[in-house]
């Protein structure tokens, strides 16, 4: 017998440590993809709602009216928020304004219209509450999104939640007249 052959027993052992290199290797590519695949989504639940506050704010900001027949901003229903915007630059003339108009159907939808075309900000809001504690105010009680805002259970992988740690009040620059 030669002295330089392969024995049964070792071709076993390195077959052995083959496949657990290799398992090793796939077990930490189904990982790293899971870790991408929550991140991602907990990513556009975040862009979701920074989106729907940057846009809130920039309408709200450029917000003119009065307290009387035209007021720059008025809460329609418990989730539908009118701003009337001066586009033409005519301010003492409200007839001419533009009103925009954010609403959230109570399921999962906010959408924002203005002169007729709609356009939707988010499909992932679950909760949005707001208020007009003055003139040319919104405050944003509650705005919470979930990935998938149809299924009740959070789950930080697989349905991630984000929602305001607090109340946010977005106020105009312009003033209102009497």
């Amino acid at each position: 017998m030669s002295d330089k052959s392969i024995t049964l027993v070792e071709l076993i052992l390195s077959m052995v440590l083959l496949s657990v290199i290799v398992l090793a290797a796939v077990s930490f590519d189904h990982a790293s993809r899971f870790l991408f695949q929550s991140s991602e989504r907990t990513t556009l639940v975040l862009n979701d709602l920074t989106l729907i506050l940057e846009h809130l704010a920039k309408y709200v900001s450029l917000a003119t009216g009065d307290r009387g027949n035209y007021p720059a901003i008025e809460k329609l229903s418990g989730t539908r928020l009118r701003i009337r915007n001066d586009i033409r630059n005519t301010p003492d003339n409200y007839v001419d304004d533009i009103a925009s108009e954010y609403t959230w159907d109570g399921s999962r939808n906010f959408t924002f219209t203005r002169s007729g075309s709609s356009t939707r900000l988010s499909g992932r809001v679950a909760a949005f509450s707001f208020s007009t504690p003055a003139v040319n105010q919104v405050r944003v009680e509650t705005l919470t999104l979930r990935y998938d805002p149809t299924n009740p259970t959070v789950d930080p992988k697989t349905n991630p939640e984000v929602s305001l740690p607090s109340q946010i009040t977005i106020s105009s620059f312009s003033s209102s007249a009497n």
